[in-house]
């Protein structure tokens, strides 16, 4: 449904959040054809969910944008609060510009 969706969107978009599926599942290859998936574009590690450091699982949280967005940066913050994540996932973080 959303890819359906993403098919029929006009202008520039984003699209972020917790998909709650790995980069090998089905829905995220649907999606992952009508946007960009900026974990892949700028390389940055996979494991977006790691049950606050009890063990790194997978990749379940994305940030995608479509292709008439530019992309600056993007990062996968690691940092920790009195010695802890401050979520079981840990938040990513883009700059983009819209052309």
């Amino acid at each position: 449904v959303l890819a359906s969706y993403l098919k029929n969107q006009k202008g520039p978009l984003t699209l972020a959040g917790d998909f709650n599926g790995g980069p090998n599942e089905d829905g995220y290859f649907l999606i992952a054809n009508e946007v960009i998936d900026l974990s892949v574009k700028f390389n940055e590690p996979s494991i977006t969910y790691h049950a606050y450091d009890k063990f790194e699982h997978e990749k379940i949280d994305y940030i995608f944008v479509s292709k008439d967005i530019e992309s600056k940066d993007f990062k996968l913050i690691k940092d920790k609060y009195e010695g802890l994540p401050p979520s079981d996932h840990y938040p990513l973080l883009a700059r983009i510009k819209i052309k």
